[in-house]
């Protein structure tokens, strides 16, 4: 009988060892890897998604189009998002700001905005970063970036809606 439960228990233990590893195995890689959320429309946005008199942003925002959106539809305006983030200079000492906003509109990816900009710095250098994403009661959309160790206070935008 000790055999028993002892054989059950180690085959308890490899099989949810076995099975862990399994489903593991079976989770994609880096969201790099990942397919955009919505089909990335190449066309300019309807004229219906433009108009919005509820007092929300009225669309879907997103600042990685493989993401969750940062902003949603049903927020109230103003809307404002803040996130902060830990960044690293290149190793040339280069910092490239840059980061392209999209809509979501009938389960398509509008683009309607895009920045970048080059700063210099020191090679290798880890920095934290605080970035605010932001529709105003216009719904225009700005983002402010700010990363203190560089003196980086920088605010791209406005971009209305296109």
């Amino acid at each position: 009988m000790k055999k028993f439960i002892s054989g059950l228990i180690v085959g308890l233990i490899l099989g949810i060892t076995l099975g862990t590893v399994f489903w593991l195995l079976k989770f994609p890689g880096a969201p790099s890897q990942y397919s955009p959320r919505f089909p990335v429309a190449q066309g300019t946005l309807p004229e219906n998604a433009r108009h919005n008199g509820t007092g929300t942003v009225g669309f879907d925002l997103y600042a990685n189009h493989k993401a969750p959106p940062v902003l949603r539809k049903e927020d109230t305006l103003p809307a404002r998002k803040t996130s902060t983030w830990g960044t690293s200079s290149q190793h040339n000492g280069k910092y490239i700001l840059s980061e392209t906003l999209w809509i979501e509109h009938d389960r398509q990816l509008y683009q309607i905005g895009h920045f970048g900009k080059e700063y210099e710095t020191q090679p290798n250098r880890y920095m934290s970063m605080i970035k605010v994403l932001s529709v105003d009661q216009s719904r225009k959309i700005t983002e402010r970036i700010i990363i203190p160790d560089l003196d980086i206070d920088e605010t791209f935008g406005p971009f209305p809606l296109p």
